[in-house]
C-alpha cells in the first residue's frame, strides 16, 4: 500500500507542476515512486517534506474511508495508472492551482477536486479504464478526490519549485540530454538493431543513439523503438537530403551553404539539438532579400529552412513543435503553390497523429489532426496527385477508427468510411494492391464499428464482405501482422453476426477461423489481434452452447468460454473499446450465471451480478439506455438466484448443525444417507 501510495503522490505533484507544455504530460513518463526519486536525485528544494505533507493527508483521507481496506488499496494501486492515462484538461487544474483556502476544506476547493475527478473519470469510464483496472467507480472517485484534495492543500509549495520538478520528470532516463553524442543507453535488442541499421546504411552509429535517446526520452517503451527504427533512420536521411538540396540552391552565398552543410554535419554527428539551433539563426536571414538570390528561390529556401527544422523536431520527438513549424512553413508558401502548401499541412497532421500516439498525449490531439487532415483535403484534389491524395484518405480514415475507437461514437466510424471508399477507386488492386489491401481492411474496420454499435445486420454483412476481399490478396507469409488482423476481425464479426440472427453456420464459421489464431501453440500472433480472437471466441463458445440448447451440460465449453473472455478483459486497455468490454463483461456474467446455476455456487453467481453490473456501468456510459435496462432485468435475476442460493446453504447449515447436536449418532448416520439419496 505504501508504494501505490507514493506512485500515486508522485503522479500528482508532476501533474499540478506541470503548466502545459506542447508535448505529453510530464507525469505520464514514468510510475510516480520513480519520478519522486527523479526529483530527490535532482535535489529538487524541499521535495522530501513536501511528498511527505501530501502522502499523509491523502492516507489520513483513506484511512477514514468507508470501504474496505482490500478494495481501497485496490484502488489506491489503480488510480495512479487511470490518472496517466486520462489527465484532467488544463482549464480544471489551472482552476485548482488557483484555490487558496485557509481551512482544509472550502467550497472552492471542493469544486475544484469535484471538476477534477469528473475529468478523469468520464473519460476512464468511456475508454474502459475503470473496467479494465477492476476498481468499484466509487472507490476510484473517492481515491483521486483524496488525492486532489491533498494537493490543493500543498498547492502554493508545488507552485515554487514547480519548473525543478518538471525538470527532472522529463530528464532522460539514462542521464543524458537527448541529441547529445554522450546519449547512453543499455537494451541488447536496440544494440543490436541500432549496429545493423548503421552497418547497412553506412550511417555514424552516433546519429542512431541520438534517436533512440529522443525517442527513450519520452516515455516510449524499447520494443516500440525498435519497431519503428527503420522508418525514423529512414525520415532522417530524407533530412540529409533535403539539407543537400538546399546548399544547391544558394547560388553564390558561400556563407549560407557552409551553414546550411553544417547543419547536416551535426545531424549525421547525432547533435540534432545543435543542427537545430543553427537552423533557427538560418531563417530570420531568409526573411529578407538577397543580392544572391530572386525572391522565388529566397521564398523556397526560407520553406525548406522551416521544413528541415520541423523534421528535426520530429527527430528529437517533440511532435508538437514539429507541427508548428510545418504550419509556419505552410504559411510561407507562396499562395499559388498548393502542392508544396498541401505536403506540408499533411505533415503537420502526421507530426499531430505521431504526438497523439505518445504516452501522455492530451486526447484532444486526435481531433486537431483531424481537422488539420478535412484542412489539408481542401488544398487539393483527387484529379492532381490521385495516389498521394487516395494515401492521405487513408491516413485521415484509419484516424477517425481510433477516435471512434476511444470516443465509442458509431458517426466517428461512418465518416472513416466515407474516406476509405473513395481511396479505394484510387488504389485499386492493379494500380496499388498493398494499399487496396490497407484500404479494404480499414473500410471493414469501419462498417464494423458502425454495425456493432447499431446491431445492423446488413452493415455487419458488408463489413465481411470487406475482410474476405482484402484476405484475397493478404498473405500470412509477406504480410503476418495484416493477416492476422484482417482474420481476428473477421472472426469477431462473424460471431457479432451470429449473436444478431442465431445463424449456427456463421458461428461455426468463426470458430473454425479463431480457434488457430488463440491456439497456445500460435505465439506468433500477438497483441490486439490476439485480444480480439479471444474476445470472440469466448463469446462465440458461450453462442454456441445456448443455440444448442446445453448450456449448463458442457462444463468444459463454459470454462474456455470464461478463460478467454476473461484474458481478453485483462489485455491492455487499448486493445478494446468500451463497447467490446461492456459486451464483454455482459457476456463473461451470463458464462458464470450458468456455471454458479450448474454448481450450485453462491459465490459465482455474485461474480456474475458484479460483471453484469460492469457491463451495465459502461453500457450507461455510452448513453445506451436500453441495454443498460435489459441488463438491469438481467442482474435482477440473478440476484434472486444468490438469495435461493444463500438461502439453501443456510438451511443446509442449519440441518448439518442439529444432526451434528443430536446424540443420536446412528439416527444422524441414518439420515445423513437419507439426505445424499435426495
Amino acid at each position: 500500500m505504501e508504494r501505490a501510495i507514493l506512485d500515486l503522490v508522485g503522479v500528482g505533484l508532476v501533474l499540478f507542476a506541470d503548466r502545459g507544455s506542447d508535448g505529453p504530460m510530464a507525469h505520464s513518463r514514468a510510475p510516480g515512486g520513480e519520478l519522486i526519486r527523479r526529483c530527490l536525485a535532482a535535489d529538487v528544494p524541499g521535495i522530501a517534506p513536501l511528498v511527505e505533507r501530501v502522502a499523509a493527508q491523502l492516507w489520513a483521507e483513506l484511512q477514514a474511508s468507508s470501504a474496505i481496506e482490500s478494495a481501497r488499496a485496490h484502488a489506491v494501486a489503480s488510480a495512479s495508472t487511470i490518472l496517466q492515462r486520462h489527465s484532467p484538461s488544463a482549464a480544471a487544474l489551472a482552476t485548482a492551482r488557483a484555490v487558496h483556502c485557509e481551512q482544509a476544506r472550502c467550497n472552492a476547493a471542493d469544486a475544484a477536486v469535484s471538476r477534477l475527478t469528473q475529468c478523469v473519470l468520464s473519460a476512464a469510464v468511456i475508454e474502459g479504464s475503470i473496467d479494465h483496472a477492476g476498481v468499484h467507480f466509487a472507490d476510484a472517485r473517492e481515491t483521486l478526490a483524496s488525492l486532489f484534495r491533498a494537493l490543493i492543500a500543498e498547492a502554493a509549495s508545488i507552485e515554487a519549485v514547480a519548473p525543478a520538478i518538471l525538470a527532472a520528470a522529463t530528464a532522460p532516463r539514462h542521464g543524458a540530454s537527448p541529441g547529445s553524442e554522450q546519449a547512453a543507453w543499455h537494451d541488447d535488442a536496440l544494440d543490436e538493431h541500432a549496429d545493423r541499421i548503421a552497418f547497412d546504411l553506412g550511417l555514424p552509429r552516433a546519429l542512431i543513439d541520438a534517436l533512440v535517446a529522443a525517442r527513450l526520452a519520452t516515455g516510449i517503451a524499447s520494443s516500440s523503438i525498435v519497431d519503428e527504427m527503420d522508418e525514423s533512420v529512414a525520415e532522417v536521411v530524407e533530412t540529409l537530403d533535403e539539407l543537400r538540396r538546399l546548399s544547391d540552391l544558394v547560388g553564390s552565398d558561400d556563407r549560407l551553404e557552409e551553414r546550411l552543410l553544417d547543419v547536416a554535419r551535426l545531424l549525421r554527428e547525432g547533435r540534432l539539438e545543435a543542427a537545430d539551433a543553427v537552423l533557427a539563426d538560418i531563417v530570420p536571414t531568409l526573411k529578407t532579400p538577397s543580392e544572391d538570390r530572386d525572391d522565388a528561390r529566397n521564398r523556397e529556401l526560407l520553406v525548406g529552412a522551416i521544413d528541415a527544422r520541423g523534421r528535426i523536431a520530429g527527430h528529437l520527438s517533440a511532435w508538437r513543435f514539429a507541427a508548428q513549424h510545418f504550419h509556419c512553413a505552410n504559411r510561407a508558401c507562396p499562395a499559388e503553390d498548393r502542392v508544396s502548401r498541401w505536403r506540408l499541412k499533411l505533415e503537420e497532421a502526421r507530426a499531430l497523429t505521431r504526438l497523439a500516439a505518445m504516452p501522455g498525449a492530451r486526447f484532444s490531439v486526435l481531433g486537431e489532426a483531424a481537422q488539420v487532415y478535412a484542412e489539408a483535403g481542401g488544398i487539393t484534389s483527387e484529379s492532381e496527385f490521385p495516389l498521394e491524395w487516395a494515401e492521405a484518405n487513408l491516413e485521415l480514415g484509419a484516424l477517425l477508427l481510433r477516435l471512434g475507437d476511444r470516443q465509442c461514437r458509431p458517426e466517428r466510424f461512418l465518416a472513416a468510411a466515407l474516406h476509405f471508399k473513395p481511396a479505394l477507386d484510387v488504389l485499386t488492386r492493379e494500380r496499388s494492391m498493398d494499399g487496396w489491401a490497407r484500404g479494404q481492411i480499414g473500410l471493414a474496420h469501419a462498417l464494423r464499428g458502425q454495425g456493432t454499435f447499431q446491431g445492423d445486420v446488413v452493415i455487419l454483412r458488408d463489413a465481411v464482405f470487406a475482410y474476405r476481399a482484402a484476405l484475397g490478396v493478404l498473405t500470412r507469409g509477406m504480410t503476418p501482422a495484416l493477416w492476422q488482423e484482417a482474420n481476428a476481425t473477421l472472426g469477431e464479426t462473424l460471431v457479432r453476426l451470429a449473436e444478431e440472427t442465431g445463424d449456427l453456420h456463421r458461428l461455426q464459421e468463426a470458430i473454425d477461423l479463431l480457434m488457430p489464431l488463440v491456439a497456445p501453440h500460435a505465439e506468433a500472433v500477438s497483441g490486439r489481434s490476439r485480444t480480439i480472437g479471444e474476445f470472440a471466441l469466448g463469446r462465440g463458445m458461450l453462442l454456441l452452447s445456448e443455440l444448442e440448447n446445453s448450456p449448463g451440460d458442457d462444463g468444459a465449453m463454459l470454462d474456455e468460454a470464461l478463460a478467454l473472455v476473461s484474458g481478453a478483459l485483462a489485455a491492455p486497455v487499448e486493445h478494446l473499446n468500451a463497447l467490446d468490454r461492456a459486451r464483454g463483461q455482459r457476456a463473461r456474467g451470463t458464462i458464470l450465471g450458468l456455471m454458479a446455476e450448474a454448481a450450485s455456487s453462491a459465490g459465482l453467481m455474485r461474480q456474475a451480478v458484479e460483471a453484469k453490473t460492469r457491463a451495465r456501468e459502461l453500457y450507461l456510459a455510452l448513453e445506451n439506455e436500453l441495454e443498460a435496462e435489459q441488463i438491469d432485468r438481467e442482474v435482477e435475476i440473478l440476484g434472486e438466484a444468490v438469495s435461493a442460493l444463500e438461502d439453501g446453504a443456510s438451511t443446509a447449515q442449519a440441518a448439518q448443525a442439529a444432526l451434528s447436536a443430536s446424540p443420536d449418532t446412528h439416527h444422524q448416520s441414518d439420515h445423513a444417507g437419507h439426505m445424499a439419496m435426495l
